[in-house]
């Protein structure tokens, strides 16, 4: 018998106690079934009736299945009456903040509704929600509709909501607190910012992108946002970085407040968060994918149209510059493993799922899409979405769908090139060789530990040329083109693959320069990055070329190479020769950027930014002319605080003024600065205190995992994180339960605890095995093999 969920009514008594609540939730389905199964997680079932009867049930406290036993039958309520604890960590419903800024907040993705109320808990399950909540009445309820009415009963009030359109259980929200708002209307509809608390810390700019942002998509989809609210809500402890609960979005604070200690780089992920959050209105809440198979239509998709629509709405963030150091090459690191996963994974169970919410569903799907973008043009990608959206609206699709309407919007091969692409992990290095006048192009896997394979894929390529670009799809493994006007593969780090030209093509490279842009730059950097790594070039010739390519203060080229100096500096972090090869390269660029200038670009300033910090590290010297500014540090320009920070810390012997200042900050942004210097104080009684600020509330749960990094990057710290990293895994698990903190954690810190004694590092992973972290530990583990190899030869 086939069944769907037609509405949830539910009731929640939320005044009961700081830790217990109860609640009841009538559930009425179209269609009928025998032993229908809920999800319920944590909770304990006090009865189940439908028609004044009460049926048996039964409750699977492992599986956490609760089965109703006998027909439940169609258009009639079945009425489920339940008691719950809060959370203890950031999942289900949970306390967050303290004092007058703690609220009750929610977080369900992926399947977290069912620790607060049974369910199914299935994104294809939509269904109308109805939430009726009773709360002390000086406090506030939010959900994702607008209150419908509310009724005081004593020191009590109970608030109805209005019924919610048909969507998936993830997607429920409910906030409780007390919260200072400020609104403006978009047409006759509402956008409001909501903080708790009595102070609402921010400017206007995040109603004033969220109204731009909505009339962009209204725009370009062709669709109108479905609710009269967008209710954009900060949350003092979470730990997502925002989630998009439709009508209702959730945010870190340093991801949606901004005021005058708002730095460039903040104000411009605080507008893509922004416009991330907001795409999934339609991508995602109005069509939801099917199963979590295709997690990668909700996350790609809203990756690439917040950069899409911030460079249309705030032209002067170039933010294009962004997406393909953080968007692309994130992606490309945890695809040129074999321990990688293709972009549409298989997904049997939800415990599963968590482990996908990915580099590769969120940055590589995110450039397939702007890869098939410039392939079809983006007018006819424009309207294959409008179309798709418009079809399947509140409703669920799969992957295919959507390609299928970019493919009869274009008339391009769309399904067979994005079913290479989706179905299997890993990408091409594409070698370029000129010779008698023709380019041959020869495509193989690229893979960091040096290996390969006889993969192959049909490539969009679009080439360089002065003034032009030419377009091909590479579909067998070798190809010749004409070498007319050739300057580069990959116009503007368009394509999703590495380019391997010939040593004489290197050495000339300088003369190409006024004719390829920015992006084609740190494109070219990066690939070399790579090849240097896995011990393609020697390191002379890679520090040449990179001198060659960064002659001018071109901020893409400036930060990637900045961040890959950083990163390879502490790889190698017993060689001090290389140590001074960044330092040099890095005060060359700092120098490059000169000082700062009123209403320069905000690229200019984030390189700038991005340079001292390496060299607040690295450069004692510096450090040490930089850190007395950190007695002001709340007053400073926010674009140098970060790197006063590490200044202070990198000079200091104790954390006591750092720990001060921190105490003094009321904003999240400084804390996380000040966060971010802790770990690199050395001496194992200051990471103890450290920890002790984790284990106490201090730093709060969402900053955990940050903290915890900054001491296993600090090569003083490493010895100390060795022995703590179980109980660090513990924690995040605690406070992250549910969600994939733990599993990002293992695989960041795995390849820098595990340099230098491998065999310790795999007998303590042994000790922490879980499905929540077995990719982790596999990506980490194959990722120190490659670093491993990398210091052996760098010396």
């Amino acid at each position: 018998m086939s069944f769907s969920v037609d509405r949830y009514d539910i009731y929640l008594n939320l005044g009961l106690s700081r830790e217990e609540y109860e609640g009841n939730v009538h559930i009425t389905l179209k269609g009928e079934t025998d032993n229908l199964v809920l999800d319920a997680k944590g909770m304990t079932i006090n009865n189940v009736i439908q028609d004044d009867k009460e049926l048996e049930f039964a409750h699977d406290t492992t599986k956490w299945k609760l089965t109703i036993k006998g027909k439940v039958a169609s258009g009639k309520k079945l009425s489920i009456s339940f008691r719950n604890k809060l959370s203890e960590g950031l999942q289900g419903l949970y306390h967050a903040g303290s004092g007058d800024e703690e609220i009750l907040t929610t977080q369900f993705e992926p399947n977290s509704a069912r620790d607060m109320i049974p369910c199914i808990d299935n994104p294809s399950f939509k269904a109308v929600f109805s939430l009726k909540v009773e709360i002390k009445k000086d406090l506030e309820a939010i959900s994702n509709m607008p209150v419908k009415e509310q009724e005081v009963m004593g020191s009590y009030k109970v608030v109805l909501f209005q019924d919610t359109p048909r969507m998936s259980t993830y997607l429920l929200y409910v906030g409780v607190g007390k919260f200072t708002s400020k609104s403006k209307k978009l047409g006759n509809k509402e956008v409001i910012l909501s903080v708790p608390g009595k102070e609402l810390k921010s400017d206007d700019f995040p109603i004033d992108t969220a109204i731009k942002v909505i009339e962009f998509y209204e725009n370009y989809f062709g669709i109108k946002y479905a609710l009269p609210k967008m209710h954009l809500i900060s949350v003092p402890d979470f730990a997502a970085g925002a989630m998009e609960n439709w009508g209702a979005i959730t945010f870190r604070e340093v991801l949606i407040l901004t005021n005058e200690s708002s730095d460039a780089e903040s104000r411009i992920r605080v507008a893509e968060v922004i416009a991330h959050e907001i795409a999934h209105q339609w991508f995602g809440d109005l069509v939801t994918m099917n199963w979590w198979n295709d997690l990668w239509l909700n996350e790609s998709f809203a990756t690439f149209m917040s950069y899409l629509c911030v460079n249309s709405i705030y032209p002067e963030y170039e933010v294009w510059k962004t997406f393909y150091s953080s968007e692309t090459l994130w992606a490309m690191g945890g695809d040129a493993l074999k321990s990688s996963h293709p972009i549409q994974v298989e997904v049997k169970d939800p415990s599963e799922i968590q482990q996908i919410f990915d580099e590769i569903s969120y940055g590589k799907g995110g450039s397939i899409l702007r890869m098939m973008e410039q392939f079809v043009g983006p007018e006819k990608f424009r309207q294959g979405t409008s179309k798709y959206l418009s079809d399947f609206k509140y409703s669920n699709a799969v992957g295919k769908d959507f390609w299928q309407h970019i493919q009869d919007a274009s008339g391009q091969p769309v399904v067979r090139i994005t079913e290479n692409w989706l179905g299997k992990m890993g990408y091409p290095l594409i070698e370029v060789k000129n010779e008698n006048g023709t380019i041959s192009l020869k495509q193989s896997q690229f893979l960091m530990d040096g290996s390969t394979t006889d993969e192959t894929w049909p490539v969009p390529i679009i080439i360089k040329k002065p003034g032009h670009q030419d377009r091909i799809l590479l579909e067998k493994k070798e190809e010749t083109i004409k070498a007319d006007q050739f300057l580069k593969l990959n116009s503007d780090g368009s394509g999703f693959f590495k380019t391997r030209y010939s040593p004489n093509y290197y050495r000339n490279v300088s003369q190409i320069l006024p004719n390829i842009s920015e992006i084609d730059i740190a494109e070219m950097l990066s690939d070399i990055n790579s090849f240097f790594v896995r011990g393609d070039i020697a390191i002379d010739e890679y520090f040449r070329i990179i001198d060659a390519l960064t002659q001018k203060a071109t901020t893409p080229a400036i930060n990637l190479v900045a961040a890959n100096l950083s990163s390879l500096t502490l790889i190698l972090s017993d060689n001090k020769s290389f140590r001074e090869h960044t330092i040099q390269v890095v005060r060359r660029f700092l120098n490059l950027l000169g000082e700062k200038k009123p209403e320069e670009a905000k690229m200019i300033t984030i390189a700038r930014s991005t340079a001292m910090e390496i060299l607040a590290l690295f450069d004692l010297d510096y450090s040490k002319t930089l850190a007395p500014k950190f007695v002001d540090f709340l007053t400073l320009d926010p674009n140098i605080r970060s790197a006063v920070a590490l200044a202070k810390a990198r000079t200091s012997t104790d954390l006591s003024e750092l720990i001060a200042t921190y105490e003094k900050a009321t904003l999240d942004e400084d804390k996380n600065r000040i966060i971010a210097g802790l770990g690199w104080v050395d001496g194992k009684e200051n990471h103890e205190r450290i920890i002790q600020m984790v284990m106490n509330g201090q730093i709060k749960k969402q900053d955990s995992a940050g903290a915890f990094f900054q001491l296993i990057r600090n090569p003083e710290g490493r010895s100390f994180m060795f022995e703590r990293f179980e109980e660090m895994v513990q924690v995040l698990r605690k406070f992250f339960e549910g969600s994939g903190y733990a599993g990002v954690a293992v695989q960041m810190a795995t390849p820098i605890l595990g340099l230098g004694r491998v065999e310790e590092i795999k007998a303590l992973l042994k000790k922490i095995e879980g499905p929540d972290v077995t990719r982790g530990i596999s990506k980490g583990l194959e990722t120190l093999g490659i670093y491993e190899k990398l210091r052996s030869r760098i010396r």
